[in-house]
């Protein structure tokens, strides 16, 4: 799937004379990024590959941020996951003198963050009424969505007031800011020609939101339903299995021939 991630790139810019700087190209992790960047360098040459906008999803959040909105988001600082863990513990925590935002929930740290990440990557925020599926239905079952509910918002608040964000956040912000501002959300679309991803599979639904805002038929994807490693992390397979039905004028291109296994 990567090669052709690679070749389709190398294919716009050398062979359509597409401009490097208006291409988008989206990959899940800082080592795939580079990975694609260092590979196109053998195809069309390091000046035209660094000119490419090629990053994570979280660093293009970040980045359209810090550009857009210099004065807000001069100071992104990434939440650590020690913090994370100590404004969990409070809340799963039974409430006392020392610990007012205790809610005794009865569960690990962890899965309130897992949970608050889950929210997140659904687009929910403080005030929102949180999102219970399937794969909260252990939580729910514990805790019950009342206590969730205000688990989620104890959480957000506490975050928001240590001045630091998660890369849910990035995403977040990014998401609604383009949604409520028109002239905005051109401004993005006409800085690219063609939007590129790569492993759609594990793309979230903030993921998918995004690339519907800024998407202007000019959307190319590679994914497989049946490798979605980060379904742990708010992974939406569906965004691959309804891509046909969420955009228009969709062509499927099926990859059946395996070139890495062969007979021999």
């Amino acid at each position: 799937k990567s090669s052709v991630f690679v070749a389709r790139i190398a294919s716009l810019i050398m062979k359509d004379n597409v401009m490097p700087e208006k291409v988008l190209g989206l990959t899940f992790t800082k080592d795939a990024s580079e990975n694609v960047r260092n590979r196109l360098n053998s195809y069309i040459g390091q000046s035209k590959a660094k000119k490419i906008d090629m990053s994570t999803f979280h660093s293009f959040a970040y980045r359209f941020l810090k550009r857009e909105f210099p004065n807000e988001y001069a100071n992104i600082n990434i939440i650590q996951s020690w913090m994370e863990n100590s404004i969990a513990s409070d809340i799963v925590g039974k409430p006392n003198r020392n610990n007012p935002n205790g809610l005794g929930l009865g569960i690990l740290p962890a899965q309130l963050v897992s949970f608050v990440s889950y929210q997140k990557a659904n687009l929910v925020r403080k005030g929102d009424e949180v999102i219970l599926t399937n794969k909260t239905k252990e939580l729910e079952d514990i805790v019950g969505r009342r206590l969730l509910q205000s688990a989620f918002d104890i959480y957000c608040t506490q975050v928001s007031s240590n001045r630091v964000y998660s890369f849910d956040d990035l995403l977040l912000e990014t998401y609604y800011l383009l949604l409520n501002d028109d002239e905005l959300l051109n401004k993005v679309r006409n800085s690219y020609e063609y939007i590129l991803v790569d492993e759609f599979q594990d793309t979230s639904t903030a993921n998918m939101e995004i690339l519907k805002l800024i998407g202007n038929d000019n959307l190319f994807v590679v994914g497989d339903f049946r490798q979605s490693i980060y379904s742990f992390s708010s992974a939406e397979v569906d965004n691959v299995l309804e891509f046909k039905n969420e955009f228009d004028d969709v062509e499927i291109i099926e990859l059946e021939d395996n070139f890495r296994s062969t007979d021999a």
